[in-house]
């Protein structure tokens, strides 16, 4: 299996338990997932563009600030959440907006296609 497909099979196993956390009213957890989807997803973007993928969080962030600049914004303002999910209970309205966020990035990133089927349950 190729590199890139891992990656989007592991972005979607994260979407899936989110929605299940999120239906349970865990939403830490369901944050927590999406997030990890949201990562995937922009390794996948940016393995589409530069042909690898980034070593960790930081280098994710600088290749997105560079490249995609709507999609770092919406990722910088929610990696605060994620973070904030390991200390604090978070809110259902603070994990709709990691779950859009998901939406907005996939289809900033051009892959709408990829995720289509997943996106349409959240």
């Amino acid at each position: 299996m190729r590199q890139e497909d891992v990656i989007k099979e592991v972005a979607i196993q994260h979407i899936n338990s989110g929605i299940g956390s999120y239906g349970t009213k865990s939403y830490n957890a369901a944050t927590s997932a999406f997030f990890k989807a949201i990562t995937g997803i922009c390794d996948i973007i940016i393995y589409k563009k530069i042909g690898r993928l980034p070593d960790n969080h930081t280098e994710r962030f600088d290749i997105l600030m560079r490249e995609y600049k709507e999609i770092y914004e919406i990722v910088r303002n929610l990696f605060r959440t994620y973070r904030d999910s390991y200390t604090r209970l978070i809110s259902q309205e603070e994990t709709k907006r990691v779950k859009n966020g998901i939406k907005r990035i996939v289809k900033l990133g051009g892959i709408e296609k990829d995720f289509a089927e997943n996106t349409e349950k959240l």
